[in-house]
């Protein structure tokens, strides 16, 4: 797919790319913080996708209330076919480890 055509598409879904050096800072977190993926995350009732299965005989979804247990995409389109598909409204997080800890940021502002 051509760059502008893949970028046009994480727009029109309101996805705002930023590089983790500048979120790094914004948020004043630690230097060796490391990107680990991209989680899905309902904030209602702050849980997070954990398993997620899909045969041509059911779908099963599985729901974790710690981001340490949430199932991990490498990919944020990965992540955003499967948060669309939730029956809940799903957002999409990056999830960083900071050493001490994990933490989640929305790849799309909040309204």
């Amino acid at each position: 797919m051509p760059k502008e055509l893949k970028q046009w598409r994480l727009i029109t879904v309101g996805i705002v790319k930023r590089k983790v050096a500048d979120i790094i800072k914004e948020y004043d977190l630690p230097q060796e913080t490391q990107l680990l993926g991209y989680v899905v995350h309902i904030e209602e009732s702050d849980e997070f996708l954990a398993v997620h299965e899909n045969t041509s005989e059911m779908e099963r979804w599985g729901w974790s209330h710690t981001p340490e247990n949430a199932k991990l995409y490498r990919r944020s389109d990965k992540a955003i076919k499967v948060a669309q598909r939730c029956k809940s409204e799903a957002m999409v997080c990056s999830l960083f480890d900071t050493g001490p800890q994990l933490m989640v940021f929305p790849l799309w502002p909040e309204d």
